[in-house]
């Protein structure tokens, strides 16, 4: 593996071996990441901030998205 922590997938896409938390409830984005990321990286999912630092305590993740719309749940 090289510097940038990449290798390929089976699509022949550069897959990424950091693990990605989404942090939103709203099924669309939910939808778009799973269609924009199948394949090339590990993500998790939490609807709310509780639920995201368990995962975050759980796994270690490299990258966080938060949708600002659950901020405050």
């Amino acid at each position: 593996m090289g510097p940038n922590n990449s290798m390929r997938g089976k699509s022949g896409m550069s897959t990424v071996n950091t693990e990605i938390l989404i942090l939103s409830a709203d099924s669309e984005v939910r939808s778009a990441v799973e269609s924009s990321l199948s394949g090339i990286c590990q993500y998790h999912f939490a609807d709310e901030v509780a639920s995201a630092l368990d995962l975050a305590a759980r796994s270690p993740v490299g990258v966080l998205v938060l949708d600002v719309d659950s901020a405050g749940n």
